[in-house]
């Protein structure tokens, strides 16, 4: 296992026609590759380097996002299958705010020049001044960390799977229907970083039509199209679990709906759109 999801190359902060750009090259590692093929990335490490795309840029006085941002939603739309290997990162600021910011980002395969993944997160301010009560309690954490069925089955391939510690409270990656699990990242996403807890989330919110998949790898396709998460607080600690189900139609179209959440309790909500069909039918 490599020491990482990604290698940092040269970035920088230029100024665009719209305004300043924050552009990073990057190298996905073996530990990117998905069930799918091992030369094809799984969405949720490079999901993760948006978001922390959004967090340096978030630090940055010049992209107008507020320094006390939670990235309150972000919506990736996967265009084409990530390859393995390198990757071009592109960031911009669509509307700069001091209450909230909406920003706009792009990774590109390095090896073909495609944009393979658009994305867009919006930043809402945090003030610890505030006094407001809650409209509900959260969702309430499944049982402790480390209790239940551990790992991955072989048949789903290395790479990502293997790159992230998963403890079943209910279900299994080959159990087919709603499943709650543990996760906790046994890489950082770039070498030499500690992860953040938005990195935490969106490492392992692209899994959840795996944790509630509807069949095996070998017998059916399942490939989310998109990505949108909803949070409402920063995740803390190293331990994130997800409960997810999955609804398909007869006619292929399918859809993930999950609760992501911590140690105190849940944080948010995952969904993903699915294109389903028997292996071999891809059209």
């Amino acid at each position: 296992m490599t020491g990482a999801f990604f290698l940092a190359g040269d970035g920088q902060t230029r100024e665009g026609p719209e305004g300043p750009v924050l552009e990073q090259d990057f190298v996905g590692t073996a530990a990117t590759a998905g069930p799918w093929s091992p030369d094809l990335m799984h969405a949720g490490p490079p999901s993760a380097l948006i978001g922390r795309a959004v967090e340096t840029a978030r630090s940055i006085p010049e992209f107008g996002i507020p320094e006390s941002a939670l990235v309150s939603r972000m919506a990736v739309d996967i265009l084409t299958p990530v390859p393995v290997g390198p990757v071009s990162l592109r960031l911009r600021t669509i509307r700069p705010g001091r209450r909230v910011a909406l920003v706009a980002a792009e990774l590109s395969s390095g090896v073909s020049g495609r944009v393979a993944m658009q994305a867009r997160a919006w930043c809402t301010r945090q003030d610890p001044e505030l006094e407001i009560p809650t409209a509900a309690p959260p969702a309430s954490p499944p049982a402790a960390a480390g209790v239940g069925l551990v790992g991955s089955p072989q048949d789903w391939g290395s790479g990502y799977l293997d790159a992230i510690d998963w403890t079943w409270v209910t279900g299994a990656f080959d159990l087919p229907g709603p499943a709650t699990v543990w996760t906790k990242s046994r890489l950082p996403l770039v070498a030499g970083e500690p992860l953040t807890g938005l990195q935490r989330v969106l490492l392992v919110a692209d899994s959840g039509n795996g944790i509630a998949a509807i069949a095996q790898p070998s017998e059916l396709v399942f490939v989310n199209t998109d990505l949108t998460v909803h949070l409402h607080r920063e995740a803390q600690g190293e331990d994130i679990w997800m409960h997810a189900e999955t609804v398909i139609d007869a006619l292929g179209v399918g859809l993930v709906n999950s609760v992501v959440g911590d140690t105190a309790s849940g944080v948010g909500t995952a969904a993903q759109s699915l294109f389903v069909a028997p292996v071999g039918v891809m059209d």
